[in-house]
């Protein structure tokens, strides 16, 4: 197999950029041979001064390119299929649009290898998880292009193999949970606020240091969450105070409630 060197992105909003500042940082593609497709062009400009090209049209990026990745909306899609179909035999898909499964784009692409992946807002920073699943009964992929889209989602953060099944499990865990967590940091921060701390970005960052330090402690040491939990909290002190009442109220089963129901939310996106 010919080595693929050429990428088209074909829609560059929030996630689509990520990607690309990714690869451009990791040096995985030389911009020259990154194609740019987006109606807004301001949204490729920052790209574009680095080298990237850019073109409004689907059918030129596409020809330009050995790998297509998806990015546009999932109500939009059928129309850029429509579009690209007669060109994309042979060539590499990678598909972020969220519920549309892998069977669903190889009909409407045959001939192209298909690999869907779900990412997390994170991307953006390089600091994201994305989930790459593919299915030999649907679209063949080779071990040496889905060792590429491996590489293309670890520039930009970690990246897992899952089958398409556990997709949308993913979605509760990796992708909504950023919200879970805002949720929780947000209200630590009007606690704060309402307890005598001023409404800032260092009264922000605090509770997020603590938060990215406890994400530390469990990913570089042997602590699991019972064993750390255990650590910190002494018995009749503050901290046990405190867990006594996210017990009282509930905490065990309001966090795996949410996230059935998100697991279920989007089996139904997904027509399941």
């Amino acid at each position: 197999m010919a080595t693929r060197n050429s990428i088209a992105f074909l829609g560059v909003g929030n996630m689509g950029g990520a990607i690309v500042k990714g690869i451009l940082t990791s040096g995985l593609f030389s911009p020259e041979n990154v194609v740019l497709c987006d109606v807004f062009k301001e949204k490729c400009e920052s790209f574009i001064s680095l080298g990237c090209r850019y073109t409004s049209q689907l059918t030129e990026a596409v020809q330009r390119a050995d790998i297509v990745l998806l990015s546009v909306k999932p109500q939009q899609m059928d129309e850029v299929f429509g579009e690209i179909r007669p060109l994309i035999s042979g060539k590499l898909v990678l598909s972020i649009a969220a519920g549309l499964p892998i069977e669903k784009i190889a009909v409407n692409l045959p001939g192209a290898s298909v690999v869907r992946i779900m990412p997390n807002t994170p991307l953006l920073l390089g600091e994201g998880v994305s989930a790459l699943c593919r299915r030999p009964d649907v679209s063949f992929v080779s071990e040496e292009d889905f060792a590429l889209a491996f590489r293309i989602f670890s520039a930009s953060g970690m990246a897992v193999e899952l089958a398409e099944e556990q997709i949308n499990p993913i979605t509760a865990l990796t992708s909504s949970s950023i919200a879970y967590f805002a949720r929780f940091i947000g209200d630590m921060y009007e606690w704060a606020i309402e307890n005598g701390f001023s409404p800032s970005k260092e009264t922000m960052e605090m509770i997020c240091r603590s938060a990215i330090g406890t994400s530390a402690l469990l990913i570089k040491t042997d602590f699991d969450p019972k064993t750390l939990e255990a650590a910190v909290t002494s018995k009749g002190g503050t901290t046990a105070a405190a867990m006594k009442v996210f017990t009282e109220e509930g905490i065990d089963t309001i966090i795996p409630k949410a996230m059935d129901a998100c697991l279920h939310r989007a089996d139904e996106l997904a027509g399941k």
